[in-house]
């Protein structure tokens, strides 16, 4: 999800002239056999990179992996500065996040007690599955993301943008998935015929 947030804000921001719908090899610095991939791909579990299964982009789901971890890359390229800075930039100031950050806790887990203070790997976070929360920083993002991207007089992400990260790309290969966001559907009891969807945020450090 918080993944998904920046890149959504530099799409939004016009000085980045960055598009998440754009092949990633247009921003990375370095050429590989995966530059056709769109952010947009990467964040929503499409791509196909390897270690997922490796099969043409935008044609399976697979959850997490890499792929998370190369738009991370790009966010860093994109903003010209590391992934710490540009998330504090983009979100974490704007919504006075006090404790959430990305680190990488699995590099060393004997030393990590779930405290802030001994989380590790800041300056090479772990994407996937790397970022910590309170519940009142997590309680930030799920209102910002009620009131159409602002965290208070803030505007993190474009009305647009939310919308965008919500839409379902995973339920044509049988995982109703966003852009950091699963899908749910349920019937009431009663009447029978309603039908409810329920949108549900990602894992914190998921599609984060």
């Amino acid at each position: 999800m918080a993944l998904a947030m920046l890149l959504m804000a530099l799409n939004d921001d016009p000085e980045s002239n960055f598009s998440v719908n754009e092949p990633v090899a247009r921003y990375l610095p370095w050429e590989g056999v995966y530059g056709d991939r769109t952010v947009t791909q990467l964040l929503s579990n499409t791509s196909g990179i390897p270690g997922l299964g490796s099969v043409a982009p935008g044609t399976r789901f697979d959850y997490g992996g890499s792929q998370w971890q190369l738009a991370g890359a790009v966010a860093a390229q994109v903003s010209n500065s590391t992934w710490r800075q540009a998330f504090d930039a983009y979100v974490a100031e704007p919504c006075d996040l006090e404790v959430f950050q990305f680190g990488n806790m699995w590099s060393n887990l004997e030393t990590w007690t779930g405290s802030p203070d001994s989380l590790q790997g800041l300056d090479n976070p772990n994407i996937e599955g790397g970022a910590i929360s309170s519940l009142q920083d997590y309680a930030k993002i799920l209102l910002m993301h009620l009131n159409g991207g602002l965290c208070g007089d803030n505007s993190v992400m474009s009305e647009d943008s939310v919308a965008f990260m919500q839409v379902d790309r995973g339920g044509e290969f049988g995982v109703p998935n966003g852009m950091g966001w699963w899908h749910r559907r349920w019937t009431r009891r009663a009447p029978p015929s309603t039908d409810r969807l329920a949108v549900a945020l990602d894992a914190i450090g998921g599609s984060a």
